[in-house]
């Protein structure tokens, strides 16, 4: 831990340092960021939920109730995590898990029970009657989803890496939490929104007969509708359909070919942090791989010829494309472990130091200690 204001007083020791002959910049994992992701690019997926919830329910109040349950539910989450971490070690991509499976599950699960209960008022059912249907019905699917996506998570135990672990189990609480939020929070707006909820037409045919739907005429051709229409010509040859499915799946698919996997560094901070400055200035100074060292390590203690066991693997690892040496130190006497570092080759360069008669020597490079 490092007292707090030391990194602003850092800062300013740099800046002062800045002159015309001297350019400084701070890094470190210290700078990462580690916010609550909740910045443009999930207010424009919010945003555009909203309009499409919208344009289904054809009315914006139904529309609002999935997304503000569903931030209710993430908000609640995040404050969880945030208190958390003031005795638990919780990784900052935690959060930005966290609130993306948050907001997604909040709202699907939201809307299983409020569709439900929207059919329901479209055949006249009462608010209350059809509420609780809702939860009988709906309800129990958003149980049954929520605690398969909670297994799945909690499933990461199995890694046996701690950070993932922290995070499957965070996760997993975030959905938990929505799956409450859904069977509470959102009945209870259902029941104070009452026959607002109701769509107009239906309410209008209601209050033109006493408060009841009036009894549908059996010779009456069913309404044609856009949901009617699309279930009819996706099993009209259903063969085709499933074909026309695993294609476009497949072609969306191929870019996961070229797919780079990596955990956030300083590399992913914002354009224009002091982070993500020094980041870029390094890469661009020593060479892309520089800001990306590789940590080897031996388990030495049952051999009898540790500094053998240690050039072997120095001499694998350097023997491997794209890899640079760096400077090496043998294993102290009574060490377990050989300990040593190598970046990826970016561009070349060379260290030195001064020797004993002050002249530069080349810097010794090999495993450290």
């Amino acid at each position: 831990m490092y007292p707090a204001g030391s990194v602003d007083e850092i800062t300013e020791l740099v800046s002062e340092t800045n002159s015309d002959v001297l350019e400084a910049h701070l890094g470190g994992q210290v700078l990462q960021s580690a916010d609550i992701p909740f910045g443009a690019g999930e207010i424009i997926g919010v945003v555009v939920a909203l309009i499409i919830l919208t344009i289904v329910f054809r009315s914006l109040l139904p529309a609002l109730i999935p997304i503000v349950t569903a931030i209710v539910g993430v908000g609640v989450s995040m404050l969880a995590l945030v208190a958390l971490s003031a005795g638990i070690d919780i990784p900052s991509v935690t959060t930005a898990l966290g609130a993306m499976l948050g907001l997604a599950v909040g709202i699907d699960y939201a809307l299983f029970i409020l569709s439900r209960h929207r059919d329901q008022l479209s055949q006249g059912d009462d608010v209350h009657e059809s509420i609780g249907k809702a939860l009988a019905t709906s309800g129990s699917a958003v149980i049954f989803a929520g605690m398969t996506v909670i297994i799945a998570l909690v499933g990461l135990f199995i890694t046996g890496i701690p950070f993932l672990t922290v995070m499957g189990v965070a996760a997993a609480a975030t959905v938990a939490l929505s799956v409450v939020v859904a069977l509470t929070m959102l009945p209870a707006i259902m029941g104070i929104l009452g026959e607002r909820l109701r769509p107009r037409r239906i309410r209008r045919l209601m209050a033109e007969n006493d408060g009841a739907l009036p009894a549908p005429d059996p010779q009456a051709t069913p309404p044609r509708s856009i949901g009617r229409t699309w279930v009819r010509l996706v099993t009209k040859v259903p063969a085709l359909t499933i074909l026309i499915v695993v294609v476009g799946v497949g072609a969306l698919a191929i870019p996961i070919k070229d797919l780079e996997l990596a955990l956030p560094d300083l590399g992913t901070e914002p354009q224009g942090t002091a982070a993500r400055d020094t980041y870029d200035v390094v890469a661009e100074e020593f060479g892309p791989g520089y800001n990306g060292p590789l940590l080897v390590t031996a388990d030495i203690i049952n051999t009898t010829d540790p500094l053998g066991v240690v050039d072997e693997l120095e001499s694998d690892v350097a023997a491997l494309d794209d890899v640079r040496r760096d400077p090496d130190g043998d294993p102290q006497p009574g060490s377990r472990y050989g300990c040593g570092g190598r970046h990826p080759r970016g561009r070349a360069h060379r260290s030195v130091h001064q020797g004993p008669g002050g002249g530069a020597a080349r810097q010794r490079r090999g495993l450290g200690a």
